[in-house]
């Protein structure tokens, strides 16, 4: 994606050459910049390239596909911990009109820890890119001020998956397994945030793209 107007890396050639993502779209015009720029283009391949790798797929059967790679299990593992957090933030009574304020006590710990998560994810070459990385990561689950979720957290998550890609930690051989195991995990922990803390069920987007991960 782009980060304070650059495009993302292409390889991991450049360890030490990360910055903290800023937001430059916008405007309509910066909008229009982007629709025809080269990240815009690399992220529609990506969800091309992961639907694709995906077809005819059921994730019931994905259990006999072959193993994941480090970096896909170090991942899964760390949604599992982002997870297992919802039972030490308990719903309260809501008390905003989107939902629960809890989620921004579960959102503050997810904040807090988003760096040593993608640290654990990393290998010792790639550890560089956690300014990177963290905050799509971040962004991909929500936003606690507004206690809200909607389909641009989602594209965040995906934008995440992209710079792995980007960065030379995963690649098109690992697409099938990124939507059945990563993915799928991710949207199963959006549900369980909905359902603990968001008055509204969200529509995803990218996962109408993969027919494998079941629509809420």
């Amino acid at each position: 994606m782009r980060t304070k107007g650059r495009e993302l890396h292409q390889s991991s050639s450049r360890m030490s050459d990360f910055q903290i993502p800023e937001k430059v779209v916008k405007s309509p015009k910066d909008m229009r910049d982007f629709e025809l720029s080269q990240a815009a283009r690399r992220f529609t391949l990506f969800i091309q390239s992961l639907s694709l790798a995906t077809k005819c797929s059921t994730l019931p059967t994905e259990t006999r596909q072959r193993s994941p790679s480090k970096t896909i299990e170090r991942l899964i593992t760390a949604l599992c911990v982002v997870e297992s957090w919802v039972v030490d933030f308990p719903p309260k009574k809501p008390e905003s009109r989107f939902g629960s304020t809890s989620f921004r006590d579960w959102h503050r710990r997810l904040t807090t820890a988003s760096h040593d998560l993608i640290r654990s994810i990393l290998p010792e070459s790639h550890k560089a890119a956690v300014i990177e990385l963290a905050p799509y990561f971040l962004q991909g689950f929500g936003n606690a001020l507004r206690v809200d979720y909607g389909t641009g957290h989602e594209t965040m998550f995906v934008c995440f998956l992209l710079c792995l890609e980007a960065v030379g930690l995963v690649g098109k051989s690992d697409h099938r397994i990124i939507v059945t195991r990563v993915f799928a995990k991710y949207i199963s922990i959006v549900r369980l945030l909905q359902t603990k803390y968001w008055c509204v069920w969200t529509i995803h987007c990218c996962q109408g793209f993969f027919i494998c991960v079941p629509q809420a």
